[in-house]
């Protein structure tokens, strides 16, 4: 058909024209789709083999060197490699272990050109920038160094080839060290960003391996001969199969490094409970490295059961020894393939005695040898024994025993918390409502006093956690510095109080130069600065007329610094208020923290005038209650109140207040009963009452107890219990204080309702809070206190205490006193009296126990007090410095006197608060006479105070004397025996008042220690070693009859030694009349890391005589280098043959210094080991490695083993580190 013709002769009309050139238009566009799709395509294929090629060629270069790490040239005089690789971070720093993938590694080995030079390389591989300007890094570059050290920074150390391009397209590159492979993780993108692809690949590193056991010398406690080994046999495995050709028998193979696991008796260990007091014992061991080539074993090809011994094993009794195992078909049983190589050991360990034989140290070991058994399925032959490695480990059960006080360093506590306020003195003035400037902490850190306008809870820290813990000092508000009952100025009712398992506020806040805290340290002012609702003139005006010129000068990087770490304001922690006056009554509260952050608010550049410095601090310190709406929000948050109190009741024997309407303001729970307030009565007056406070804190009790006496005559003494919450078997906590006063125990208790809802915190509820947690002890005060804090001292308890009941019920803890007496001084107070520092583990409220005379009313009811109780009787006899001692009276109860007037301290320096001035009169209570070993007669009271009522013949003569009496105490359950030793009581009456001039050592066995250089330690010995003994000696303190005390202080910044000040790695502990210097931590008391003029830390001691005369000294404990302390053998590596063994490794000493070595010896008739010393003749040390083979019996049968030992010096014998392989 001719087209044209058609066409012209027929024509088309105008819509058949529009829809050919619609559907020429559609063909074409979907031809160009299909085209764009197809070049799409080829353009990802062609970015993709791209990417691809890039990928091969980078992974083949880091192969090649990889497996070239570590190659030492046979002719090299460089020696061994000294760091064949290493893997960084993008931040420089290394890679802590084979779980980690850095972002660069250097890799170091010798090379040879084609003229046979020899040249040691170091390569390093990174990602750079391809060119400025670009930003990111997408080239994999790599750059070459000539080195004789594979040290790039070394001066020796030059550029042989600079950065140059590998290989591009990188998004990312990973490499991560493991046993003796390396692994690389690389992903590429197309420059488009529409492909990416993940390579991965790993390398043998023939020439060397990594992931061996680290043996570091300084942790032996046996470096010399004629020693039992540490480790005296310990496990590793290997894998053979049917060529006999043994693979990879290196193995880290027990990852439970504790060799001695320390328990107490009743302690429950592990289990599902949140209220076990020790974590489940978990023993580990490892499969050895899955085997590559021929013939190859993968880990699931092995099976490693770990169990016991039964001949060599005796589990404690209580516990149980259980092989784990994963139950990957959920039927609640071990089958073959299951076990994990693990064992675990839980269980109540028993309380009683009798289950027990206790050395005369109080504990008794346990041995369990365990035994780690390796079935291998090698080239699916069929499972068979492969090999057994063994170690022992011991369990050592403590007796339960309640250590003495220890008096507290406070110049070691850490101040935390957020001090922000208004009404400080900085910018108001110096009186004392607007707090000071009064902080005084005493030289010898058992005291401080603090007068500050705090609008936040401000928390002085221990540096130590507790799980089980005994506090005990004294609290007053009034009256700086002694407390004393009358006061110039008036006083705010405010909040004081104590923490425990205190985990945060973390931030310690800023000291400035002179001391003191500023009141707004700790303000986040860099992030604070330039945002609405703060103003930094404001924050400005809260300091000193000084300060602000200071500030004025500063820059703002300065003073973005210059109020020291933003405080923490997250809270951790259970929290004790005692509330002088809550509004018109007083309160004790216990505060749940669980991580409640709190929100700064008011005040230090925020709106000022705001009594409060943070939000809903009303509510949750205790001044006022939450509605029931607030309480839920607060849980949810992380607070919960578990414990409140509110007494408006007013013993009328503590008389009438000063106040027309606020009468009621404090109450007998009151820590100021009696007391007036500055509103609407003018200056305060009649404060200073004197509140003995004991914390007993266990992870499954909390309880504090309460002892005062309010100011007026006439007044009764007041012995109440603040709070005593427990958690009971079930993990359920439980109220056992009585509604009443005075708040006794209730022996059922009453179950606390806590936190349910599901959108509140999970550590508030009953699932999750069984125990009170470990953690710091802390002193509180908030609002305006005027608080002093003395004679603070704590016990650490075991972790379990046994029950009041128990067959080895716990005895309450008396200490032996010392004391000054005159014809003036003569009546010691109860803060300081026999009560003073003794305590019951249990928390019990404790009696006097005293041997009466025959006098008239030896114990009798003295006065017209009920309930007071003086009760005759034998109730202890024990033979005590040579003689039997009888204690026949316990006083008791309820008394009363004239308010107790301390001494003053000019005349008795530092113990003018131990003597009661108005000399206990018009004393009614219960009271014992008792006639001292000089012929005197003491009279003792129920409270613990005691005073002369008749002088020894001869003691008014102007001359010094000594005289004692004996004493114990009971708890107030009586019913129960428990009843401390007897403990003497000495007095040095009217002796010289000369100051000590000097302090002396002797060893702990009581040897004199004539060069204090050789008041010393080693720099390996652990946390509880002892020192030595200090004392003054009679020509450092000449007074006849004195006795010295000694306390730990603050080294001044001053000294010349400050710069070694230990901080607090020492404690002086008191046993009886001794006192001695212990190790309280031994994290960092390296010799190295001491400056290389001064190879001690020191030590401020401060010497008490008993007249209050103090010394303060600094003194030093040398640091001893031990040979081999610095020098660690690692990455050791063994393989063994038929024919010989081969042992490799690195040693390290000072300063990081590593140097490889590797030894392969063959076995001969005469010669079955292999040894490898590592020289250091600068530092006279040749630690050497070996391995060797030797007999041992197990289980009656000779097998022979492999054994790897070490030694720290040629001087020294090797000892046994780590069993290789056996032929069991």
């Amino acid at each position: 058909m001719n087209l044209k013709k058609f066409i012209t002769q027929k024509g088309l009309s105008l819509t058949e024209a529009l829809v050919a050139v619609v559907v020429s238009t559609i063909v074409m566009g979907a031809t160009y789709t299909i085209y764009s799709n197809f070049q799409g395509t080829f353009v990802r294929q062609i970015n993709h083999n791209n990417m691809k090629q890039e990928a091969r060629f980078a992974l083949h270069v880091l192969q090649h060197d990889s497996k070239m790490a570590g190659y030492k040239h046979p002719d090299s005089t460089d020696g061994e490699v000294q760091e064949p690789v290493k893997v960084l971070n993008d931040d420089g720093t290394e890679v802590a272990d084979d779980t980690e993938y850095g972002e660069a590694v250097s890799f170091c080995f010798d090379t040879e050109d084609d003229d046979g030079n020899i040249q040691r390389k170091l390569i390093k591989y990174e990602l750079q920038v391809p060119y400025s300007p670009l930003t990111d890094k997408t080239v994999l570059k790599k750059k070459v160094w000539n080195t004789n050290n594979c040290d790039e920074t070394d001066s020796g150390t030059t550029v042989d080839l600079d950065w140059m391009p590998v290989a591009q397209f990188f998004n990312t590159l990973g490499i991560r060290l493991r046993s003796k492979h390396i692994d690389f993780e690389i992903q590429l993108q197309s420059k488009d960003g529409k492909v990416s692809e993940t390579y991965s690949a790993s390398a043998y590193m023939r020439n060397l391996n990594f992931g061996g056991t680290t043996y570091y010398v300084y942790n032996e406690e046996d470096l010399h001969e004629n020693r039992t080994p540490v480790i005296p046999f310990t496990g590793s495995l290997k894998v053979q199969c049917a060529n006999n050709l043994t693979r990879d028998i290196q193995l880290a193979n027990f990852v439970t490094d504790d060799d001695i696991i320390i328990l107490h008796q009743g302690e429950k260990v592990g289990t599902s409970d949140l209220n076990r007091t020790f974590e489940e014992i978990r023993f580990s061991s490892e499969k050895p490295p899955a085997i590559t080539g021929i013939p190859s074993v993968s880990h699931d090809e092995m099976r490693l059961k770990l169990e016991t011994v039964s001949s060599d094993t005796t589990i404690p009794p209580g516990l149980t020894a259980t092989s784990g195992y994963d139950d990957n078909n959920n039927n609640n049983s071990a089958d073959a393939g299951e076990w994990n190589g693990s064992l675990v050991l839980s269980g109540t360990l028993n309380n009683s005695d009798s289950s027990y034989t206790f050395n005369a140290d109080g504990y008794q070991d346990f041995n369990i040898r365990l035994k780690a058994n390796l079935d291998t399925n090698c080239d699916s032959e069929g499972w068979d024994d492969q090999n057994e490695a063994y170690k022992d480990y011991t369990v050592r059960v403590m007796k339960f025993s309640a250590p003495q006080f220890s008096d507290v360093n406070l110049h070691t506590w850490e101040p935390k918390g957020f001090s922000y306020g208004d009404q400080n003195y900085e910018s108001r003035g110096t009186a004392s409502q607007f707090g000071g400037p009064d902080y005084d902490l005493t030289d010898d850190g058992r005291s401080f006093y603090i007068q500050q306008n705090l609008a936040s809870p401000t928390f002085l820290v221990s540096d130590e956690e507790y799980d089980s813990f005994v506090l005990k000092g004294m609290i007053c508000s009034g009256g700086f510095p002694d407390c004393n009952p009358q006061m110039s100025t008036w006083m705010d009712d405010d909040m004081l109080g104590f923490a425990a398992g205190y985990q945060r506020p973390s931030v310690v806040q800023k000291k400035w130069p002179d001391g003191k805290i500023r009141a707004c340290a700790g303000i986040d002012y860099e992030n604070l600065d330039g945002t609405s609702d703060f103003s930094s003139t404001n924050l400005r005006n809260s300091l000193s007329g000084v300060d602000r010129t200071e500030w004025d000068g500063l820059t703002d990087a300065e003073k973005n610094e210059w109020w020291g770490e933003a405080a923490d304001m997250t809270y951790d922690m259970y929290l004790w208020s005692w509330w002088g006056a809550r509004g018109n009554q007083s309160a004790i509260h216990l505060h749940h923290f669980k991580g409640y952050e709190f929100e700064h608010t008011r005040n230090c550049g925020r709106t000022e005038g705001s009594y409060l410095s943070h939000a809903n601090m009303s509510h949750l310190t205790g001044w006022s209650t939450p509605s029931s709406s607030q309480f839920m929000n607060y849980n949810t948050l992380g607070y919960d109140r578990l414990f409140a109190r509110f007494d408006d009741t007013r013993d009328t024997t503590t008389g009438t207040r000063n106040c027309s309407n606020r009468g009621n303001s404090f109450s007998r729970i009151s820590y100021n009963p009696g007391a007036t307030h500055e509103w609407n009565c003018g200056n305060g007056k009649n404060t200073g009452v004197k509140n003995t406070v004991t914390l007993t804190y266990h992870p499954n009790k909390f309880r504090a107890n309460i002892e005062n006496k309010p100011h007026v005559a006439n007044s009764l003494s007041q012995r109440f219990t603040a709070f005593d919450y427990r958690f009971n078997t079930s993990g359920t906590l439980n109220d056992h204080t009585n509604s009443t006063f005075p708040f006794t125990e209730n022996t059922s208790g009453t179950e606390v309702s806590l936190p349910e809802r599901s959108q509140d915190t999970d550590e508030l509820k009953s699932t999750m809070f069984q125990r009170f947690q470990r953690g710091s002890v802390a002193i509180v005060s908030f609002s305006q206190p005027d608080n002093r804090y003395s004679n603070i001292q704590i016990a650490r308890l075991p972790r379990y205490v046994p029950t009041k009941t128990a067959t080895n019920k716990p005895m309450p803890k008396a200490q032996n006193l010392y004391y000054y007496m005159d014809e003036d001084y003569y009546t010691v107070n109860r803060i300081y009296g026999l009560l003073s520092k003794s305590y019951d583990p249990q928390g019990e409220h404790l009696e006097v126990l005293v041997e009466s005379n025959s006098d008239t009313n030896n114990c009798a009811q003295i006065g017209s007090v009920a309930n007071d109780l003086a009760e005759t009787g034998t109730v202890k006899t024990q033979s005590v410095d040579g003689s039997t001692r009888t204690m026949n009276c316990r006083l008791s109860g309820t008394w009363r006197a004239t308010t107790a007037v301390w001494a003053n301290n000019t005349e008795l320096p530092n113990i003018g608060e131990m003597y009661d001035t108005m000399n206990k009169s018009s004393y009614s209570g219960a009271r014992a006479s008792v006639t001292t070993e000089a012929g005197g007669t003491i009279f003792v009271f129920a409270d613990g105070s005691f005073r002369y009522e008749t002088l020894p013949t001869g003691f008014d003569d102007g001359e010094p004397h000594q005289d004692s009496f004996y004493y114990a105490v009971q708890t107030q359950d009586t019913d129960n025996d428990r009843i401390s030793d007897i403990k003497k009581v000495y007095i040095g009456f009217n002796i010289g008042n000369t100051t000590p001039t000097g302090v002396s050592f002797k060893e702990e066995d009581g040897t004199a220690i004539t060069n204090n250089t050789d008041f010393d330690m080693a720099e390996d010995v652990d946390k509880d070693f002892v020192i030595g003994e200090i004392f003054a000696n009679s020509t450092q303190e000449p007074d006849t009859h004195d006795f010295v005390r000694f306390n730990l202080g603050e080294v001044p910044e001053m000294d010349a030694d400050s710069d070694v000040d230990h901080g607090s790695r020492f404690r002086i502990d008191q046993k009886d009349d001794k006192f001695y210097l212990v190790l309280n931590d031994d994290s960092d008391i390296r010799w190295a890391n001491l400056p290389s003029n001064k190879k001690y830390f020191s030590v401020r001691i401060i010497a008490t005589d008993l007249r209050g005369n103090q010394l303060a000294t600094t003194e030093k404990v040398y640091v001893d280098r031990v040979d081999c302390s610095e020098t660690a053998m690692e990455n050791i590596q063994i393989y063994k043959t038929k024919a010989a063994m081969t042992i490799e490794g690195y040693i390290q000493g000072k300063g990081g210094e590593k140097v490889f070595r590797r030894q392969t010896v063959p076995f001969t008739s005469s010669l079955d080991e292999a040894v490898i010393t590592f020289d250091f003749p600068e530092r006279n040390v040749q630690p050497s490695v070996k391995i060797s083979e030797q007999t041992v019996t197990v289980d009656g049968e000779d097998v022979i083993i492999g054994m790897l030992s070490n030694r720290c010096k040629d001087t020294h014998n090797f000892i046994d580190r780590q069993q290789l392989w056996s032929d069991s």
